[in-house]
């Protein structure tokens, strides 16, 4: 028989080893906030005898792998026929100890039960001790402030980042862990028209972490590569003996897709006028311009030919974010914005002067 630990606990006990005992212990009361020697004494006994008796009571708890987390041995105490309820009884206990193990320290510091399932066993005896009254175990599993979630990303957010530090958070230290449990992390990519759930159901895995002693988990760089808007979901798992004993909700998130500008494409001006010519798409003409002569801080000297050689205006500035059309030295790049200069569908030939007064030329098309 398994029973839950909540804020308050009845654990029903029933039956002895010894099937013609007439001493029963019937049932405990267990708070689960005060967890200590004392509150595991608190029985109901049942006696079919027909004189008062003087007994001993010893009650230990263990963990799931029998390492104990405390026990008690009583006082003699006496039980009268009938019914004896652990208000009348008052127990009083002749010593008491805690185990050694993280899980035992646990519950003398906090007086708390952690998550997980213990069991509790208890013997009655006569103060000679010849024969148990009542000898017996019973199960209890334990959720008392047990959560478990996930913290970031955030369920459907759209983060930048390939490589998420994944973050989640549980109530209790990792070291009150019981033997054989662990936290895993489960991350899948999520298909086209699946839903989180059906991603984790169905879908290879991305990523598996397992025994987690941390609740950060970086997504590591030679894992396999999250994608640029592609969506994935993920789950935290508290694993005991093999078997799944507590998990999150399933969250999903997104890897923004950033839109890659194109290349700039720079025309080269000529020394001499082609026939071919540049198609511009756009008001932005993007070229580059050698100066053979000194021309340390000099401006660009350029005008814009339509194609009846009237002169057109447009605004050349250094392709550096910087309003100018300075030049230097060498190579220089520059863009031409023709925004707000009216002009139509058409060819048009750009001319520019070195600082000896050569000409170059580029000719294009605009189809704006």
């Amino acid at each position: 028989m398994k029973i839950r630990l909540n804020l308050i606990i009845a654990v029903l006990i029933a039956g002895s080893l010894n099937v013609s005992s007439q001493v029963n212990v019937i049932n405990t009361q267990l708070t689960g906030y005060n967890v200590s020697p004392a509150s595991l004494s608190h029985v109901n006994i049942t006696s079919g005898l027909s004189q008062t008796m003087e007994v001993l009571l010893h009650g230990e708890l263990v963990n799931e792998a029998g390492e104990m987390i405390m026990e008690f041995n009583s006082f003699p105490f006496k039980i009268s026929p009938g019914f004896n309820s652990y208000q009348t009884l008052r127990i009083s206990l002749s010593n008491s100890q805690y185990g050694f193990g993280e899980q035992a320290k646990y519950v003398k510091n906090r007086r708390l039960l952690p998550s997980g399932t213990f069991k509790y066993c208890y013997s009655l005896t006569t103060l000679s001790g010849s024969e148990p009254l009542e000898d017996n175990c019973e199960e209890i599993e334990s959720q008392v402030s047990d959560f478990l979630t996930l913290i970031y990303p955030g369920d459907e957010e759209v983060i930048q980042t390939k490589n998420p530090v994944l973050t989640w958070s549980h109530s209790e230290p990792f070291n009150v862990l019981g033997p054989n449990e662990h936290f895993a992390l489960t991350l899948v990519h999520i298909d086209e028209g699946q839903s989180a759930s059906e991603a984790i159901a169905n879908n290879p895995i991305f990523l598996k972490k397992s025994e987690l002693t941390s609740h950060q988990v970086p997504y590591p760089f030679n894992a396999k590569e999250l994608i640029e808007g592609e969506s994935y979901a993920w789950r935290v798992d508290r694993v005991s003996n093999g078997a799944i004993v507590n998990q999150t909700d399933i969250w999903s998130f997104s890897i923004q897709k950033i839109e890659k500008p194109e290349p700039k494409k720079y025309a080269v001006m000529k020394p001499k006028s082609e026939a071919k010519f540049l198609h511009l798409n756009s008001n932005l003409l993007y070229f580059t311009f050698n100066e053979d002569y000194h021309a340390s801080n000099k401006t660009l000297k350029y005008k814009i030919l339509d194609d009846n050689s009237n002169v057109i205006s447009g605004e050349a500035v250094t392709d550096n974010d910087i309003a100018t059309n300075m030049k230097k030295t060498g190579r220089n790049q520059f863009v031409l914005d023709f925004s707000g200069a009216g002009l139509k569908r058409g060819m048009y030939t750009l001319v520019t002067y070195d600082e000896k007064g050569n000409d170059f030329y580029l000719k294009f098309y605009f189809n704006e």
